[in-house]
């Protein structure tokens, strides 16, 4: 999303506000394509599945585009063990997601 928000920015000059996903971004993919509807939905209950501070992990660094660092920093860890966090939530919800394919 952050090379989209900087090609609209410098094409209209224009600021562009950060845009929520689960607004627009993902309703608009659902329209275009029903398998791109199944998953998205899939990725939405994989999501939910886990605990609090993962879902608030996914949301500061995919949603928010926080970077690494940054959230490191808010939780006073280091940025290898968010880097692991992320991996590990990443590689979870890619085999929650596979399986609900498979159904």
């Amino acid at each position: 999303m952050t090379h989209l928000r900087s090609h609209y920015s410098r094409k209209s000059r224009v600021p562009i506000q950060a845009v929520d996903v689960h607004e627009l971004i993902l309703p608009a993919l659902e329209h275009c394509n029903p398998h791109v509807a199944a998953v998205v939905e899939r990725m939405r209950d994989c999501i939910a599945k886990h605990p609090d501070k993962d879902r608030r992990l996914i949301e500061a660094r995919y949603f928010s585009e926080e970077t690494v660092t940054t959230i490191a920093e808010r939780l006073q860890t280091s940025v290898s063990a968010v880097s692991s966090q992320l991996y590990r939530i990443r590689s979870q919800l890619r085999r929650c997601i596979e399986e609900g394919a498979a159904l």
